[in-house]
């Protein structure tokens, strides 16, 4: 799934951050401009806000998260996705 063709919903972002057991704030793109603009570097920010500023800025969002079945993987370095297929 392309999110920047098809926008990730709030609910979507939870699932799959359930799928790869991660937190909100593991898979933002901390080298983003985006993240730089929202300043968010230092903020205590809740799970629940990072989620929507995720939804809000799928830049935010590293890329590419593999899902196959009941699993999913941020999978960077790209090598990594090896451990789903």
């Amino acid at each position: 799934m392309n999110y920047y063709v098809e926008p990730l919903s709030k609910k979507k972002v939870k699932f799959l951050l359930k799928k790869m057991g991660l937190s909100a704030e593991q898979p933002l793109g901390k080298k983003e401009p985006v993240y730089r603009k929202l300043g968010i570097a230092g903020k205590k920010l809740t799970e629940e806000k990072l989620i929507e500023l995720m939804v809000c800025h799928s830049d935010l969002i590293q890329r590419p998260i593999v899902e196959k079945g009941s699993r999913a993987l941020l999978a960077r370095p790209a090598e990594t996705i090896h451990r789903i297929l």
